[in-house]
């Protein structure tokens, strides 16, 4: 980028500015040009009305005399060009150098030029670059903290020969810790929280990823620690409001190569005193209000498109392990894959005959999941194929160990015809819940395909072998079903001298305080990543969740009517500087400079906080009340979804619907059986945990009476064998199913019974 065209004046007081507009790839002569008598206008504007706008663009206009071929040249080109290639800097003699006074990207499309005679006038908009933003796709995949995001948002802009790599680029105001960062004044709290960016991608049923802009990430970012977003002094901010209730405030800098200069306290108010050169309000302008607020509120939606992580992954011999993102280890959480395995024997050759033989194609499936409190440490799903004799169990038990592992499974088994083989069809692994939270990596590769007495096959010299491995979808489900997760969390002004019946609702953000998945916040300790807990301004107690301190914070300043100013201000001060009169500080919500006047035209606001009289409310679902679902089971194909309410007592009768909104914990009742031995139970036994040890033999356990409504659930572990055996025994000449027993002789094994008069009956059984 080369300097093209320059401009230098003088202001009605005397300020001396500079104007320049570098094209990028410029390596020729640069040209002067001369401004109207506005010398420049400066604009800001928020994104919303209310006082607390997260994102706050400027744009800056000059009218440029085109009287030179130069500045025809400099036309033509910017004709030709999108908003990429020319941009502007302002600059402002301090008495001994210029200082940047602001910078942006000149918007092609808002130049215009009067049908006259040279020299004739020439307007150029420039923007601060923050709404180009919009259209700059944040494609991070990965934990990054907020001054990273930052750093990477204003990078993205393409300033890059307009600064030099140790000016000073982006800044951050934040003074928001959680309860497990040490505070430190001197240190930017913006480097210790993080998040994962994946939470703002998502991906299309045909595996497309599709990426959010930058701008929406830090609007969402400024909205969750209320903060705004501007430019000043060529310098980007990240900045809370309530940091500017006083005089003094710490700003972390930021060097354009992304190198910290600083943590230090900055001052500088701007005190009118109604001269020229201190600053003066102008006449005809006005005092007003705006009304209190009753109810500020802000929703968290913790909720996944479809919840799905990836789709159509392809996985051949040589694919690496695919990261699928970070899991939690909350509700039971736990992944589904959908694939398609599919084995193909085709003829290569006209053989003199074709032997017909078994095969069962198996494939290994590796889930692994890296402890995020343990780095380093990974736990892999595990199920062992066993191939051996005709008959025998060809599968172990499905587990998660800390020793590399895999999860083996087949596509069935077929014999080959003639022409060939072709096994092929949807198949669904869900796994059981994640032992630790972290991030989940898969792969999928082809083992061997057997025969029908599961010993290795070996593949005949004219048949070709394709193997095909799909992860058509990989997706995340946990036991809160398919119900929403957003909460609403809000804070209500209770002073009876303010009748208010406004709410300023702050928008739906997607990282919080949670369960520890992508949408939750993670905080350095100083040693390592955590979950974000509670947090509190400065580190001064009382610590609490975030959107409950960020709705208390904006209504603690929306508590009382607002005293507002509207008007014109002779000041040389800049858009975040705070201005001292009538016994108020005033922050600027929108305003307009005129550069030859020194003039702001704008509106300011009076900044205080009063915290009396908020009440912080508990967060609740988007409908009014919390309205979370469970699972009765984590078993693929027999989850029942209900809705229950909290029970605190040894016996109830619930008429309706039942919401719960926790976990579900009942009593097991351990059966220990011996060979000869016996166990009675009675109907409080809901569960019975059954295991078996001594020599062979059968052990019986006595089922209390059948009673309408009485459930009774068995289930094994791996001690009971086919000689080692369980037998449930009906009471009296009661039956189970019209069996007099019911034998247990596998490892796994279990039985649902449910109590209908005096009998028994079975409502679900599972044998291994």
């Amino acid at each position: 980028m080369g300097l093209r065209l320059f401009s230098e004046f003088k202001s009605s007081n005397d300020k001396e500015y500079k104007i320049e507009i570098f094209q990028d790839g410029y390596t020729s002569t640069s040209s002067s040009f001369v401004v109207d008598s506005s010398g420049f206008t400066l604009q800001y504007q928020g994104q919303t009305d209310d006082i607390v706008s997260p994102i706050i663009g400027s744009t800056c206009t000059i009218i440029a005399y085109n009287e030179t071929g130069a500045f025809d040249n400099f036309i033509n080109k910017l004709y030709l060009r999108q908003e990429e290639d020319f941009f502007m800097k302002v600059s402002l003699y301090n008495g001994s150098t210029y200082d940047t006074y602001w910078t942006g990207i000149v918007l092609q499309d808002l130049v215009s030029e009067l049908d006259e005679a040279k020299p004739r006038a020439f307007k150029i908009v420039a923007s601060d670059g923050i709404g180009h933003l919009a259209n700059e796709e944040y494609q991070q995949d990965g934990d990054v903290t907020i001054e990273e995001l930052i750093e990477a948002a204003v990078g993205s802009l393409g300033y890059d020969e307009m600064y030099a790599s140790t000016d000073t680029f982006y800044a951050t105001t934040l003074n928001t810790w959680d309860t497990n960062i040490t505070y430190n004044a001197a240190r930017d709290v913006a480097t210790f929280i993080r998040f994962d960016a994946s939470v703002y991608t998502t991906r299309e049923e045909d595996g497309t990823v599709v990426f959010t802009n930058y701008l929406d990430i830090i609007k969402e970012m400024c909205i969750a620690f209320g903060a705004r977003f501007y430019q000043k002094d060529g310098v980007f901010h990240f900045e809370q409001y309530l940091e500017r209730v006083s005089a003094s405030r710490n700003v972390a800098t930021y060097q354009f190569d992304g190198t910290q200069i600083s943590v230090a306290a900055v001052s500088d108010d701007v005190t009118l005193d109604q001269t020229t050169s201190g600053g003066a309000r102008l006449g005809g302008n006005t005092f007003n209000f705006l009304p209190a607020l009753q109810k500020v509120q802000v929703a968290f939606d913790q909720d996944r498109a479809y919840n799905l992580l990836a789709s159509m992954i392809h996985f051949t011999p040589t694919t690496t392990r695919q990261s699928i993102g970070f899991m939690p280890n909350a509700n039971n959480a736990r992944l589904q894959m959908d694939m398609t395995l599919s084995y193909q024997l085709t003829l290569n050759t006209t053989p003199p005959s074709v032997a017909q033989e078994f095969y069962r194609p198996v494939w290994e499936i590796e889930i692994r999941v890296e402890d995020i409190n343990n780095p380093g440490t990974y736990y892999y799903l595990k199920r062992d194929w066993v191939p051996g004799t005709l008959g025998a169990q060809l599968y172990g038990p499905t587990t998660w160990e800390t020793t590399a592992s895999t999860y083996h499974m087949d596509a069935g088994i077929a014999i080959n015809e003639a022409t060939g083989l072709y096994l092929s069809g949807p198949t669904t692994l869900v796994t059981p819940p994640f032992p630790v939270a972290g991030t989940c990596e898969i792969d999928i590769n082809f083992d061997q395909a057997y025969d029908n007495n599961n010993a290795a096959q070996t593949t005949p010299s004219y048949f070709d072998e394709t193997v095909i491995s799909i992860a058509r979808r990989v997706m995340f489900i946990d036991d809160s079903g398919a119900s929403t997760t957003t909460q609403v969390f809000s804070s209500t002004n209770t002073d009876t001298r303010i009748k208010s019946n406004l709410t300023l609702d702050l928008g739906t953000l997607r990282v919080s305080d949670s369960a520890g998945m992508a949408g939750s916040f993670y905080v350095y300790t100083g040693t390592t990543w955590v979950k974000s807990t509670v947090w509190a301004r400065g580190a001064v107690s009382p610590f609490v969740n975030l959107y409950k301190l960020l709705t208390k914070e904006v209504l603690s300043i929306h508590k009382k009517p607002i005293l507002r100013y509207d008007g014109a201000v002779v000041s040389n001060s800049n858009f975040g500087q705070r201005l001292v009169f009538d016994g108020e500080n005033w922050i600027m919500l929108r305003g307009t400079f005129n550069a030859n006047f020194d003039e702001w035209n704008g509106e300011w606001f009076a900044i205080s906080q009063d915290t009396a009289n908020i009440t912080v409310g508990d967060p609740v679902g988007s409908g009014g009340v919390t309205t979370e679902t469970a699972r009765v089971s984590s078993q693929q194909g027999t989850d029942e979804i209900i809705i229950a309410v909290d029970v605190n007592t040894t016996d109830a009768t619930i008429d309706g619907t039942m919401t719960n909104n926790g976990g579900v914990v009942t009593a097991v009742n351990d059966v220990s059986a011996t060979p000869g031995g016996s166990t009675t139970i009675d109907s409080s036994n809901y569960m019975n945990f059954v295991s078996y040890s001594g020599a062979n033999g059968t052990h019986t356990i006595n089922l209390p009476a059948a009673s309408t409504g009485v459930f009774l659930r068995f289930k094994t572990n791996e001690t009971i064998e086919a000689n080692k055996t369980v037998t449930l025994t009906p009471n009296g000449s009661e039956t189970i199913d019209g069996e007099t027993t019911y034998v247990m002789d596998r490892g796994y094994d279990g039985i649902s019974l449910m109590g209908v008069g005096s009998q028994w009956f079975v409502v679900q059984k599972k044998e291994k």
